[in-house]
């Protein structure tokens, strides 16, 4: 097990000097002789406790760097933050299956044509196809994922976990991400428990831009319901960021009979899909 290691910490030594500054400076800085020095970024041997810890202070890395491989990415943040940002312990599975996948940062890359900001979702209720939902989200950037953010609306969040009654904003919330293709964009939501559940947007440009700058169709992953269907076309549209109209949204309500809703709205959402 040892020889199998030593390879890897004078590989991740190695690569960190070459960010951070010439070799012999690296030493002097650590307090590390010549020959210390050489010994593990030949992988010859293990720093001592102590010396680990300057190594990683020094860097901005933890101990990992004795047996795991420094990715890229890790490099790269390295590079631009002077450290690893260290990560909470969930999400593990979805990032195995993303490094599995490969390079995902095309499917993030920002775009004019949708923004960060806010925008209205109208959609008719895959619970009541009779209403008409008018959903917000958020759209936002971080560092470089797109993300989104909502609040499922009581009557939805009720129907599909069970609960009843008294739910929170928090147990309501819903949280996904922004990808875009090359044609297409897809919003993903993803329902915590107690029933975990994932909404999908596919959302295109749409040739209409008075009724709104995009459509497509949303789904739900559940199982059948008898004459409940589990996708609906929908239509997105970004609410110009005033005061004005934050208002009107804030009292607009989620839910409307289809039929009342615009002649257009509901030409767009009925057609086949």
């Amino acid at each position: 097990m040892r020889e199998s290691v030593l390879p890897v910490f004078g590989e991740n030594l190695r690569a960190l000097c070459a960010l951070r500054a010439p070799v012999p400076q690296v030493a002097r800085d650590l307090g590390l002789n010549r020959m210390q020095m050489r010994r593990f970024l030949n992988g010859e041997s293990f720093p001592k406790p102590n010396q680990l810890q300057r190594i990683c202070a020094y860097f901005g890395v933890d101990a990992r760097i004795l047996t795991e491989r420094l990715t890229k990415a890790q490099l790269d943040q390295i590079r631009r933050l002077g450290r690893i940002d260290v990560e909470p312990d969930f999400n593990r599975a979805i990032k195995e299956a993303a490094d599995f996948i490969g390079d995902l940062d095309p499917f993030f890359e920002p775009n004019h044509e949708l923004p960060d900001g806010l925008y209205e979702i109208l959609a008719r209720s895959l619970f009541q196809p009779s209403v008409l939902a008018q959903l917000r989200v958020q759209v936002t950037t971080l560092r470089k994922a797109r993300v989104v953010r909502g609040v499922t609306p009581k009557p939805f969040f009720e129907a599909y976990s069970g609960f009843v009654g008294g739910s929170t904003y928090r147990q309501r919330e819903v949280r996904g991400m922004l990808l875009r293709q090359s044609e297409t964009y897809m919003i993903s939501f993803f329902h915590e428990d107690p029933r975990r559940m994932v909404a999908t947007f596919l959302l295109a440009p749409s040739l209409r831009t008075d009724l709104a700058a995009f459509e497509g169709f949303y789904s739900l992953t559940r199982t059948e319901r008898d004459g409940l269907p589990r996708a609906t076309r929908c239509l997105m549209r970004r609410v110009t960021p005033s005061c004005r109209n934050l208002i009107a949204m804030a009292h607009r309500p989620q839910f409307v009979p289809f039929s009342d809703a615009p002649d257009e709205i509901q030409a767009a959402l009925s057609r086949p899909l």
